[in-house]
């Protein structure tokens, strides 16, 4: 399947879909409701371990990067060429790699369930961050080629 310089211009100035838009939506208000829930939860019992007040802090700061990152998303508004794929899919390879860092540390604790299942989330995350670049390649090798062709036909003319 070959696209024209018109084509894959109408394809990258229209907007985002509207699943695109509903499903960033509800990661907007989903995770700002976390962050929000959890931040009140941990302002309100001060007397909490040492380790209890870094897993809600980690639980704030991973909310509100999720919540930041639905609202570049919807304020772009435009179908983005994968990068906020691949952008997703390195802040779950980070956010994944914490917890299961946690999960090894804390594993007298916890037991080898919790590395056992941020083990495989983490695998799942790495997944799907190849396929994620994967695509951003394809798809920037597909519009390199589009701008040499109509850089080619532009001479030609």
């Amino acid at each position: 399947m070959t696209l024209s310089l018109e084509d894959m211009q109408k394809q990258m100035a229209r907007e985002q879909s509207l699943p695109a838009r509903l499903g960033h939506t509800a990661l907007l208000v989903v995770s700002a409701s976390v962050s929000a829930l959890t931040a009140s939860l941990w302002l309100t019992e001060p007397s909490l371990p040492l380790r209890t007040h870094i897993a809600f802090g980690a639980i704030v700061a991973i909310g509100l990067a999720w919540s930041g990152f639905a609202w570049w998303v919807l304020a772009n508004r435009r179908v983005m060429l994968a990068n906020q794929r691949v952008i997703a899919t390195r802040m779950a390879l980070g956010f994944t790699a914490l917890f299961l860092i946690g999960a090894v540390i804390l594993r007298s604790r916890l037991g080898a369930g919790a590395v056992v299942t941020s083990a495989a989330l983490f695998a799942v995350a790495s997944i799907n961050a190849i396929v994620a670049h994967r695509r951003f390649t394809r798809l920037l090798a597909l519009r390199r080629s589009l701008e040499r062709e109509a850089l080619e036909h532009g001479e030609q003319s």
